[in-house]
């Protein structure tokens, strides 16, 4: 990742107190925008970010985690990080959360 912009603004908001820095730059490694993708930076970074309470990382975080390229799902987890995102009412992850409760719940 590069010091300049934007991959080297994210790095920088990240190591500092700007939780949403880290979610930012989670974005770009999830989706190869001016780096490599990387899906386990991704998730590194975007449970750091929902761990300081940035709850769109902790939805962003489930999704990943649900993702069909993920070789095996963490549904239990990802449901419970829809469960925080839920609770700050980000609306789209309780939807998800409603339809993951309403299915037979399978050993993770």
């Amino acid at each position: 990742c590069s010091p300049t912009w934007p991959c080297g603004w994210w790095t920088r908001a990240c190591a500092g107190v700007a939780d949403f820095g880290c979610a930012n730059r989670a974005i770009m490694h999830r989706h190869g925008r001016a780096t490599p993708v990387d899906a386990a930076a991704a998730e590194a970074l975007l449970q750091d970010a929902c761990d300081r309470g940035h709850a769109p990382a902790c939805e962003d975080l489930a999704d990943l985690l649900m993702e069909a390229f993920w070789l095996f799902r963490e549904t239990a987890r990802a449901r419970a990080l829809y469960a925080v995102a839920c609770e700050a009412e980000i609306e789209p992850a309780c939807a998800v959360l409603t339809r993951l409760n309403d299915r037979p719940r399978r050993r993770d």
